[in-house]
């Protein structure tokens, strides 16, 4: 027992001096000879992005007079992994006030959520999620109520001023649901456009509803209910054949392949299993090589799949088996996900493919272990693509760049580009740019445009803004396809927010799914004053992002700006271990006010330059030393 203080002191000796594996360690033997020291271990942990693993060692911490602490980590641990109903029954295990509210929000429980509303931060959004479930229940008047209370604690929620627009709307009052609406999407609902497209259709206005209804479509893709409206405003408005194409697209009967992708995943959504991969099957049959993988993927004909990638050897092609998922708007169903795996195990896909769409399905359930455990490192996609998922999944650099190595001598160059990026987050500047550089020089065409703009990616992180401009531009003009993100990121850095805007509009319009162009587009609207077209980018990014630790910073900035403390400390919860690396050492920022907050905030955007991607690997870019 005399030996656990001393092993606690090495142990913040070494992680102060960079020395990890030497305090992780320390911690660990500490930890078996008093229990105290387990929270420190798992502490240390999850600083380290070791959710996880943090969250293994708080629940076996969770006994006697450390459960209240155990319990709060673990929730905390829990949220950041995804895991928000484990979450929400550990932080009301430790009488956390907003364990009761996630409760409620995750159950339905309205004992819970009646609770949590008599928290002052936490009583609006209670409120409102009662009104919620009243409207999901059909007594619209009931919930009418519900959000006025909650409108009383604060005037703009976005989340009462929306369901009363609902309500309004269920109860036949247009007029007054449009108003309600308009002021929702004021305050940062972006969720409110298509109900009030629909309240404008039915107030007698079919021109703006037809514009309303686009709006929605444009900025979230797959809103089934905006196309409806869309469909009933271009009949209003005399305009019968664009209506029929709008309802072809949207009954699946649209040989437009973008169109058909949106549809089948609603259907996913849905759980409409038969009808979905029809859709699919229709998508590829109107889908070039690459789409063709990804879409008969997604159909479960996985023979299909293959004979396209062996018949067209671009890297485009070769890519799609490697993330054939990444086709759609937003992550699959996990249901959905489980029947393709169940199916790839009936079929005769042959390797290395089957382990390719094997460890593809399994990492989006989240079975990053069992995924690895499918990828050997012998054939040169699969070590490629087991190296992108040893850092994606586990931030194992020293791992990730042996298999990277091996997929790069096999002359795969885009190995080389995850090398660049590890050698960057070890601090090796020089050798990662020039690295990059001698990939440049011996790549023609679209390959070498792409690397172009995967340099430009690593001078912005570097706070080379110039020389970022300057790659982005010569990847752009070579077709690269994420160019026009990083012109308009190197735009705004150096300060000319017109081009920069044009720059960043032109990214999401080659792809409505680019997170960090949305990021980055949100953070100059929020510059310019722009509030709700800011939010409506983030919530945007913050549906795509499995970890939207940028999203999460820039709405929190702008819940601050409106005075909304309540939002504010919300977002801070939802950043897990990121905030920490920017807070002084040994403060907990999520007790801090909502000014020191702020300023933590602000001096994370200042660390991160010019990144705006939130993999975990990537996080000695702004949390380390020397940032």
């Amino acid at each position: 027992m005399d030996r656990a203080p001393v092993l606690l002191s090495e142990a913040a000796a070494h992680e102060a001096a960079g020395r990890r594996v030497a305090a992780e360690r320390a911690l660990r033997a500490a930890a078996r000879l008093l229990p105290q020291a387990r929270l420190n271990l798992a502490a240390f942990l999850h600083r380290g992005g070791r959710v996880a693993a943090a969250a293994k060692v708080y629940r076996s911490a969770a006994r006697g007079s450390l459960r209240p602490r155990a319990l709060r980590g673990l929730g905390e641990c829990l949220f950041v992994l995804g895991r928000h109903a484990e979450a929400a029954k550990a932080l009301a295990g430790a009488q956390d006030p907003v364990g009761a509210f996630l409760l409620g929000l995750t159950s339905g429980d309205r004992g819970a959520l009646l609770r949590a509303a008599r928290d002052v931060r936490l009583r609006p959004r209670a409120l409102a999620q009662l009104g919620r479930l009243d409207l999901d229940a059909g007594r619209p008047e009931r919930a009418e109520l519900r959000f006025r209370r909650a409108l009383s604690a604060a005037p703009n929620d976005a989340g009462a001023l929306l369901g009363l627009g609902e309500a309004s709307l269920r109860q036949g009052r247009p007029d007054e649901a449009r108003d309600w609406l308009r002021r929702a999407l004021k305050a940062g609902a972006a969720e409110a456009l298509p109900g009030l497209a629909q309240a404008t259709l039915a107030s007698g206005n079919p021109r703006e509803a037809l514009r309303l209804a686009r709006r929605a479509l444009n900025e979230q893709p797959g809103r089934e209910e905006a196309a409806e409206i869309l469909e009933q405003a271009l009949r209003r408005t005399g305009r019968l054949a664009e209506a029929d194409a709008t309802a072809a697209a949207w009954s699946g009967k649209a040989e437009r392949p973008a169109l058909l992708l949106r549809a089948a995943a609603k259907l996913l959504d849905d759980g409409r299993w038969d009808a979905a991969r029809r859709a699919f099957r229709s998508a590829a049959r109107a889908s070039d090589a690459p789409g063709r993988v990804r879409a008969s993927v997604l159909a479960g004909d996985f023979e299909t799949a293959v004979r396209t990638a062996k018949a067209s050897p671009a890297a485009a092609t070769a890519e799609a088996a490697l993330w054939p998922l990444g086709a759609l708007p937003s992550a699959p169903p996990a249901e959905a996900v489980e029947r393709l795996l169940a199916g790839l195990g009936r079929s005769r896909c042959p390797r290395p493919y089957r382990a390719l769409f094997e460890a593809a399905f399994l990492e989006n359930l989240g079975r990053e272990g069992e995924a690895l455990a499918a990828l050997s490192a012998k054939d040169p996609w699969t070590a490629l693509a087991r190296g992108r998922l040893l850092l994606n999944a586990a931030a194992r650099h020293e791992e990730a760049a042996v298999c990277l190595a091996r997929a790069a001598k096999a002359g795969l160059w885009k190995a080389e580009g995850w090398l660049a990026e590890i050698d960057l987050c070890r601090g090796r500047r020089t050798r990662a740019l020039a690295r990059l550089g001698k990939v440049i020089s011996r790549l023609e065409g679209a390959a070498r445009g792409e690397a172009l703009a995967w340099r430009a990616a690593l001078r912005l992180w570097t706070g080379d803004a110039r020389g970022a401009l300057s790659d982005a531009r010569g990847g752009g003009a070579l077709g690269a396809r994420f160019s026009a993100c990083w012109e308009g990121a190197a735009l705004f850095l150096l300060g000319d927010r017109a081009a920069a805007k044009r720059a960043l509009d032109a990214a999401l319009a080659v792809n409505p799914a680019d997170r960090e162009a949305l990021v980055w587009r949100a953070e100059l609207f929020r510059k310019a004053g722009r509030v709700a077209a800011s939010r409506a980018d983030l919530e945007r990014a913050l549906r795509l992002e499995a970890r939207p630790v940028w999203a999460l910073v820039d709405l929190a900035l702008l819940d601050a700006e409106a005075g909304d403390d309540a939002r504010l400390w919300d977002r801070l919860l939802a950043m897990g271990p990121a905030l920490n690396a920017w807070a002084p050492r040994g403060m907990d920022p999520l007790r801090l006010g909502p000014r020191r907050a702020v300023a933590i905030l602000e001096r994370g955007l200042k660390n991160a330059r010019g990144l705006r991607r939130s993999e975990r690997y990537l996080d000695p870019l702004w949390g380390g030393p020397g940032r």
